[in-house]
């Protein structure tokens, strides 16, 4: 039985087509963890301003920055318990503003990331190398190494 060394690359590119995940997949994973990653980039910016407020109530409580500190002032700023409604944990500023920022870039780069690894396939490129004629002897020895290995994945030698 006569193997086609083209219909084993071939297949060979197939297969490493096949553990990559999907275009949407890595949409959806890149805009998550860039959304994860977005959110604790703003922390650090987050806390910074929460201590210059606290500071800055220290030196003059009649004016205070940060809401339900005391004070006449205070009152205007109708200050609300924590965790009262989803709105209140989901206030713009530094946190949800990278958590944007990190969805919306880690969104564009999942697709990238996928194909540069498609690009990647060492049977693909080997394959329109020797279609073409420019393969190496270096592209030779290559060329055996993925069909020994690819030939043992699929328990003919």
């Amino acid at each position: 039985m006569a193997i086609d060394i083209e219909q084993v690359l071939l297949a060979k590119a197939a297969m490493d087509a096949e553990r990559y995940p999907s275009e949407e997949a890595a949409i959806y994973g890149g805009a998550a963890l860039g959304a994860g990653l977005g959110a604790l980039a703003g922390q650090p910016v987050h806390m910074l301003g929460n201590t210059i407020n606290s500071g800055l109530d220290a030196v003059n409580p009649q004016r205070p920055m940060r809401r339900g500190t005391g004070g006449a002032p205070a009152q205007s700023l109708r200050a609300q318990p924590r965790g009262s409604s989803i709105g209140a944990r989901l206030k713009p500023g530094p946190k949800m503003a990278g958590s944007l920022i990190g969805m919306i870039l880690g969104g564009q780069l999942g697709p990238e990331i996928r194909q540069e690894m498609i690009d990647n396939s060492p049977a693909a490129e080997l394959l329109a190398k020797f279609q073409s004629g420019t393969g190496t002897a270096a592209d030779a020895y290559m060329l055996k190494e993925v069909l020994a290995d690819t030939y043992s994945q699929m328990g003919v030698a």
